[in-house]
């Protein structure tokens, strides 16, 4: 190209170097994930060759679309072909020769290493892990955004070292550093030759898995962080864990690594599911195996505030299901006037409440109010931040509430958090609403139960399904009589289990 060509001019971006500091957790394939679209315009703007001139940018994006995600030697965004937003879906119903069948379309089929042994699960059939057999996949990996989506029982006393997902990648842990809870760690080949190996982080989880008790996992990779969801519900975000000094948790993304799963555990694992999409709150049942029986009513309703710091970050952001968008208030105003703030949400109808969730950005409120109305006029007050004295919790408040009728929603806030010692507006992700669940179905189950345990037997020996139907009947209603938060899964598990027990005793007589 000629020196000082035309086309050169104003071919240039930037990846700004506040954001690749070594200590804050971006890694070579976060750098790619921001620079790729600027390559992309740049090299249009100056290749000297073929002429492109007049193009539509339809056909500029047609072109683009044939190389974005991968060449034939190199795949950098650890792209996977995939049919549909199913990626890879196995339920070990049935296995051949030690195959399990990808019912995705996309024949992914996955091998079972070591004994092969498929065992009753709470829902049909599932695979057991013996600490020596594991699942081989024939993918190396997949980058984000992604959701992947199992259910999982460990065995008492399988809390160690192993591994859920690996691959060269990385790896995600069990018992990350023996802390008992969940984590991952990269493996950076870029920083082989560094003596810290510094992009190696390691990201945890504020959760522990239970043992001897179904659960189902969720995990979602975007951009910026991983979320776990435990049983339909949101429990933890990505936190950057190996802090080498300065900056911190600029990324806490993940390549999950999908070469094994479930090496070295011990216990039943069941309908994985992995996704090219990164799920949110209130789009988790698109991967979940069971109906978690509760929606986030807040979403898409409409928004009103008191003030708004701009555009891109406007209300209507924190019902807008997206964790990557948020409200800001104003604060070039006075003190007093940036402290006091309010944001309301306006439901389609009047529902019980009994969950509220407000998920956080680092500027959040010291001090708030919730207070809650049924014609938005008269409010009362159900719940104050902080609860008790101490510090600011987290980035997630879940607020329980009883007995709350309500169509409209106001989060009043008084006092900021400081952020590095300024006071920015305050800054919410999204605010969530969950309205009680109607149980009738599973009444009219126990009921059937009853019913099928007071025919008479005809001289059949059923002891054995006899005792196990007892067992399943008295538990679900032991659950449903329990004051406790609803959990879907948890409800779900039992239901099935009830439903299977109900049928084996049918079939015995």
């Amino acid at each position: 190209m000629p020196f000082a060509h035309p086309q050169t001019k104003g071919a240039e971006f930037a990846v700004w170097n506040d954001m690749t500091s070594f200590s804050g957790g971006l890694s070579s394939y976060d750098i790619f994930n921001r620079m790729k679209d600027a390559v992309v315009l740049v090299s249009e703007k100056t290749w000297y060759g073929e002429k492109t001139a007049g193009q539509t940018s339809e056909q500029f994006m047609e072109r683009v679309n044939k190389v974005q995600n991968r060449i034939a030697t190199s795949n950098p965004s650890r792209f996977v072909e995939s049919k549909t937003d199913v990626v890879l879906k196995y339920d070990f119903e049935s296995m051949k020769n030690n195959k399990v069948k990808d019912l995705s379309g996309n024949e992914y089929d996955a091998k079972i290493k070591g004994r092969p042994n498929v065992v009753d699960g709470y829902d049909g059939k599932s695979l057991q892990l013996d600490g020596d057999n594991f699942i081989e996949l024939p993918l190396s990996g997949i980058g984000y955004p992604y959701s992947v989506s199992f259910d999982i029982k460990l065995d008492e006393g399988s809390l160690n070292d192993a591994t859920l997902f690996s691959g060269k990648d990385g790896d995600f842990y069990l018992n990350l550093n023996q802390t008992g809870k969940l984590g991952y760690q990269r493996n950076e080949k870029t920083s082989d030759g560094s003596i810290s190996k510094f992009e190696n982080f390691t990201f945890g989880h504020n959760y522990s898995l239970k043992e001897n008790e179904w659960q189902n996992v969720v995990l979602v990779g975007d951009k910026k962080k991983t979320t776990l969801y435990i049983n339909g519900k949101q429990v933890s975000t990505s936190v950057q864990t190996n802090k080498l000094g300065g900056r911190v948790n600029d990324s806490s993304t993940f390549v999950l690594p999908l070469e094994k799963i479930g090496q070295g555990i011990k216990g039943k694992i069941d309908n994985i599911t992995v996704l090219n999409k990164a799920l949110s709150s209130n789009n988790i049942k698109n991967i979940l195996s069971y109906d978690p029986g509760q929606r986030n009513v807040a979403y898409q309703q409409k928004v009103t505030t008191s003030s708004e710091y701009n555009q891109s970050q406007r209300a209507a952001n924190i019902t807008d299901g997206d964790l990557l968008t948020r409200w800001g208030s104003q604060y070039n105003i006075s003190a007093a006037e940036a402290d006091n703030q309010w944001i309301m949400v306006e439901l389609d109808d009047s529902r019980s409440i009994d969950t509220v969730k407000l998920f956080w950005e680092r500027a959040r409120a010291e001090k708030y109010t919730l207070l809650a109305s049924k014609d938005g006029n008269t409010f009362e007050e159900v719940y104050s931040y902080p609860a008790t004295s101490g510090v600011s919790a987290g980035d997630i408040d879940t607020i329980h509430l009883n007995d709350v009728n309500a169509k409209y929603l106001k989060v009043v806030m008084t006092e900021r958090k400081a952020v590095n010692g300024t006071k920015y507006g305050y800054s919410l992700y999204e605010l969530e609403a969950y309205s009680k669940t109607e149980l009738a179905g599973a009444e009219k189950l126990l009921e059937e139960a009853e019913k099928l345990l007071n025919e008479p037997t005809k001289g059949a020996k059923a002891n054995k399904e006899r005792i196990e139907l007892i067992a399943a009947k008295d538990e679900l209603e032991s659950y449903l009589g329990s004051n406790h938060e609803f959990d879907g899964f948890t409800f779900h598990v039992l239901v099935r289990t009830l439903e299977t027990k109900m049928d084996s005793y049918k079939n015995r007589l």
